[in-house]
C-alpha cells in the first residue's frame, strides 16, 4: 500500500485466516528495495498512474476537509487488518477540535460546564448474547462522569447513566469519565432515540437529525408464529433508522416498511432471520410517498386512487400515496391540510 500523502509504502504480509500483520515501513518509494519487491513492470505503471493523480486530482486542503467539502480516502479492510493504520493515524490528525453546538438557547461552548450529549446513532444487537441495544452519545459540552444523572430533553424525564462503554470494533471497555468531543455508548432500554438531546442542569435541546422521506414500501409478512420476536424486530430496527413503519388499517400484523433504497428491504429481512430468528418476508407495496398530517384534529376527507391512511409507531396519522402526482393533486385540492414529508419531532 502506497500513502501519498506521507509518500511511503507499507508492506504487509498475509498470515492465517486472511490477516494481516501490522505493516512494515520500506521508506520512499525510489528505495531500491521498493523497486525489486515489485518488479520493473509494476513499478513502472504505478509511478505512471501516480503522476496522473497528483497531477489531474485535487490536492489535499486540511480547510476544506473541514469545511466538509473535500474528504480522504483511505482504501482498507478491517476484517483482515489492512490498511487500517494509515487511516487510524488520520482520524487522529485530521480531526478538528470540538466546536460549539446550535440549539435552542443559542450556541454552547465545549467548554460549558454542563454536561450536554447528542445521539446520533442507536445499534440494535452490539452483544447478540444479551440482545442489547447501545444509544451512541456525542459528548457536546462539559464532563460525563459514570452513573451520573441526565436529562431526556425529548421526554422530560431523568436517566441514570449506570452503563457507558467506549467501542473499537467488537470491543467495549466501560468509561468513567468523558469529555467534548468523545463518544459514549449507553445501553439503550427504549429510553433513547436518534435526535435526542441528553443534559444536566438547565433544559436544553440540540436541533434533531433529518430523515430523508421514505421512497420504496413494502408490506412485511411474517411466515411463522414469532408475533413478539417479529414485532420486537421491526421496532427495534426503526429506532435504528433503518426504516419506517405504517400500519394501514386493519394490518397491524403486516405493517408497511418505508425505506430510502431498495436495498434496505433486503438488509431488513435479512437481519430479522439472523438477530431475531424470524421468518418473514417483505413484498412490494403500492405506495411512493408518505406525509404526516401536521394537525392532530383535523378530519382527512375521503381518499381516492391508490392512497391510504395509516399510523406510525406513535400513533401520528400519515397518508400513503401511490405517485407524487397524488400528493400534488391532493394537495391542490385540499390546501387548508397540511401535510409534512418529514415525521414531527
Amino acid at each position: 500500500m502506497y500513502d501519498i500523502d506521507r509518500r511511503h509504502l507499507l508492506l504487509y504480509e498475509r498470515e492465517a485466516q486472511g490477516q494481516f500483520r501490522a505493516p512494515v515501513d520500506i521508506a520512499a518509494l525510489d528505495d531500491p528495495a521498493a523497486l525489486a519487491l515489485i518488479g520493473e513492470s509494476v513499478y513502472a505503471h504505478f509511478i505512471e498512474s501516480l503522476q496522473v493523480i497528483r497531477a489531474a486530482g485535487t490536492p489535499y486542503d486540511v480547510g476544506e476537509y473541514r469545511a466538509g467539502r473535500q474528504t480522504p480516502v483511505f482504501f482498507g479492510s478491517a476484517l483482515t487488518n489492512f490498511g487500517l493504520e494509515p487511516f487510524l493515524r488520520a482520524i487522529v490528525e485530521l480531526a478538528p477540535p470540538p466546536q460549539p453546538r446550535l440549539s435552542d438557547l443559542g450556541p454552547v461552548s465545549p467548554t460549558d460546564e454542563r454536561f450536554t450529549g447528542f445521539v446520533f446513532k442507536i445499534q440494535a444487537n452490539m452483544d447478540p448474547r444479551h440482545r442489547d441495544r447501545v444509544a451512541f452519545v456525542r459528548v457536546c459540552s462539559g464532563r460525563f462522569t459514570k452513573d451520573m444523572t441526565l436529562v431526556n430533553s425529548r421526554i422530560g424525564r431523568p436517566i441514570r447513566a449506570s452503563r457507558a462503554y467506549r467501542f473499537f470494533g467488537r470491543d467495549r471497555e466501560t468509561v468513567s469519565d468523558a469529555y467534548a468531543g468523545d463518544i459514549l455508548g449507553l445501553v439503550n432500554p427504549g429510553q433513547f432515540a436518534i435526535g435526542d438531546t441528553l443534559h444536566t442542569g438547565a433544559p436544553v435541546r440540540y436541533s434533531g437529525v433529518p430523515r430523508f422521506p421514505a421512497e420504496h414500501f413494502g408490506r412485511a409478512r411474517l411466515h411463522d408464529t414469532r408475533y413478539k420476536q417479529f414485532d420486537e424486530g421491526l421496532r427495534q430496527l426503526e429506532e435504528e433508522g433503518l426504516m419506517q413503519l405504517f400500519y394501514v388499517d386493519g394490518g397491524r400484523r403486516e405493517p408497511v416498511v418505508g425505506v430510502v433504497g431498495a436495498l434496505q428491504l433486503d438488509v431488513i429481512t435479512s437481519r430479522l432471520r439472523t438477530e431475531y430468528g424470524v421468518d418473514a418476508q417483505i413484498d412490494t407495496a403500492p405506495f411512493a410517498a408518505a406525509r404526516w398530517v401536521a394537525d392532530p384534529a383535523v378530519r382527512i376527507p375521503p381518499l381516492g386512487g391508490g392512497a391510504a391512511v395509516s399510523l406510525d409507531r406513535l400513533e401520528r396519522r400519515v397518508i400513503l400515496f401511490a405517485s407524487e402526482w397524488e400528493v400534488q393533486y391532493f394537495e391542490r385540492q385540499h390546501p387548508d391540510l397540511a401535510l409534512l414529508a418529514e415525521s414531527p419531532m
